[in-house]
């Protein structure tokens, strides 16, 4: 998997002196409103530049942090005949231009724009919207909006229905491509907008993850399943916001951080609370492990450059580098296992789009921040409690993290397709789960080679996928604990996290909650060779206890992980 950090040439020296720099590394140019010109694609990336001849030199992945979203938006020339040098120089892993949580910012834009003309009959002009948000923003210079322009959403009216959103968000997602060659990467958040990015052009996708996101678990199952289906690379993208209050880290001497901001020009605080702010570093570790066991082929960080040395003078490893260096090393020293996923679940085609704000919440009928009708509610809301079986945290959460990803009585085994998707690459699998309330999947698999699931009964679809996990997998695991598997050959890998019982806050750092700690039940169906522990946080001793021929105890700490090696025997 390839790590892609920052480019800033005093950081570089730090990760060549700590190995942080190898051959599976890539950059990201980081860019926007506040970045100095100088400091921009164009400039930083000119031909015959110091950033490009370490490209030439290295061949490693580039890409740009950003282009919209998460940010004040404002428009950059990118200079096409540079991007397609680029691209014609690195292929696929010149990964193209962040579109960074695109479908909630542009809903995060229009309630903006709405509540400050509330009193203003619409239609509204360009001068009357840039003067309402400004009147609002902290930057008076570039003001709050985060995927568009005034004159942009001059041009446009407020959708008053989810279908109208969809087209809407496919308008702007084209305009960016015709803008910017066809090189978006998008980066979703809340509205996972997977197939339609695909459908658009999308080259590859990298959900951003992290403590103000829910279900990283579903994220990627969406992420893989369709990059899977059209043969395509995809990304994570690690964000460390979080904790309480509500915060980034910060552990860099000094106000110097990648995005150039302070409380000045921006609207969110990621200085104060220093490196107690933002999630828990067990959180970090997790999503990091995780990403790599899932299969990513990438990973990017949105504030590694200010977090992972304390200085740039002998460069000292923080808690976050330290976490980054022994992950980086143990990616680097390992063979690369692919993950074990036999199941797709297909979702209805009206559902592609997942609002995981819908999703988090059971008995909502708000989609896409639009209220939906009597028969939307009813199809809307069965997909959501089938996804919910899936990836939902089970059981009691302790902590304030226990919503990313999720423990859940279900292995980790799953991906999504839309029904596109499903019917080039359901083949691809060992069964299909019919998300839908009709049965459509199941209806135009008939005949197929691959088993279908029905979901109009989730206890009896539940019951059938245990029943399938005993029967096909190697092993089975109980406790209540999050489990994966990854596989080459007769070697396997058998992944358990905890992902319970962190607390996070500013005032005591990463608290664990004793009662949170986990002994999970492993179940061989034969007795394994060469059974061994190759990871595990935090580390103890052993474990790993046998209790009889095929059965294990492994006791994982709040906010652990282990990592088991396997061979089955011949």
């Amino acid at each position: 998997m390839k790590f892609i950090h920052g480019y800033d040439e005093r950081y570089l020296l730090g990760l060549e002196k700590h190995g942080l720099w190898n051959a599976e590394s890539g950059l990201k140019v980081t860019q926007h409103f506040a970045t100095p010109t100088a400091e921009k694609f164009n400039s930083l990336a000119a031909g015959g530049g110091k950033l490009q001849r370490l490209i030439r030199d290295r061949h490693c992945p580039l890409y740009i942090d950003r282009l919209q979203g998460g940010t004040f938006y404002q428009r950059y020339a990118f200079d096409l005949a540079l991007l397609r040098e680029y691209q014609e120089l690195l292929g696929d892993w010149f990964l193209g231009i962040q579109m960074h949580e695109w479908g909630s910012g542009c809903n995060a834009d229009w309630n903006r724009i709405r509540n400050q003309l509330a009193t203003t009959p619409p239609p509204w002009t360009e001068q009357q919207i840039h003067a309402a948000i400004k009147a609002v923003s902290v930057n008076q210079e570039c003001i709050h909006l985060s995927c568009g322009t005034a004159l942009e959403y001059s041009r446009k009216h407020y959708a008053e229905t989810w279908p109208e959103y969809l087209d809407e968000l496919a308008q702007l997602f084209q305009l960016r491509q015709d803008e910017n060659a066809g090189l978006l990467l998008p980066c979703d958040s809340y509205t996972q907008a997977t197939g339609l990015e695909y459908q658009l052009g999308a080259r590859t996708v990298m959900p951003e993850i992290g403590a103000q996101i829910p279900m990283t678990r579903l994220q990627v199952a969406l992420a893989r399943g369709l990059s899977r289906a059209r043969g395509r690379p995809w990304g994570v993208y690690y964000e460390p916001w979080g904790g309480k209050p509500f915060s980034a880290p910060h552990f860099f001497d000094g106000p110097l951080n990648e995005w150039r901001v302070d409380k000045t020009s921006f609207a969110y605080d990621f200085t104060t609370y220093g490196p107690n702010g933002g999630s828990s570093r067990a959180l970090q570790r997790r999503l990091y492990y995780y990403a790599l066991l899932s299969g990513a082929h990438y990973l990017a960080e949105e504030w590694g450059v200010s977090n992972t040395f304390q200085n740039w003078r002998d460069y000292p490893l923080t808690p976050y580098g330290e976490i980054k260096k022994d992950f980086i090393n143990f990616a680097a020293t390992r063979p690369r296992l692919e993950p074990f996923v036999p199941f797709a679940i297909v979702l209805p085609r009206e559902c592609a789009v997942i609002d995981l704000f819908h999703l988090r919440s059971p008995e909502t009928d708000v989609y896409l921040n639009r209220t939906l009708g009597p028969a939307d509610r009813a199809l809307f809301g069965h997909v959501r409690s089938v996804l919910r079986l899936f990836f939902a945290a089970a059981g009691t959460s302790l902590g304030n993290e226990a919503h990313v990803l999720t423990n859940n009585r279900l292995a980790d085994c799953f991906d999504v397709l839309d029904e596109d998707a499903a019917a080039t690459a359901g083949g691809q699998y060992s069964c299909l789960i019919d998300a839908s309330p009709d049965c459509r999947v199941a209806r135009a698999n008939v005949g197929g080679q691959t088993r279908t699931l029905l979901s109009t009964d989730l206890a009896r679809l539940e019951s059938e996928i245990m029943q399938m996990i005993g029967v096909e997998f190697p092993c089975t695991v109980g406790g209540g604990i999050h489990w994966l598997l990854n596989r080459q050959g007769q070697q396997w890998w058998l992944a358990l996290f905890n992902n319970n019982g962190v607390e996070r806050s500013t005032e005591h750092g990463d608290s664990f909650l004793s009662e949170a700690n986990l002994p999970a039940v492993i179940h061989f169906k034969r007795e394994p060779a060469r059974l061994r522990l190759i990871k595990n946080w935090p580390a103890t001793q052993e474990p790993l206890v046998r209790q009889a021929a095929g059965r294990y105890i492994c006791s994982v700490a709040p906010g652990g992980f282990c990592l088991l090696e396997f061979h089955l025997p011949g």
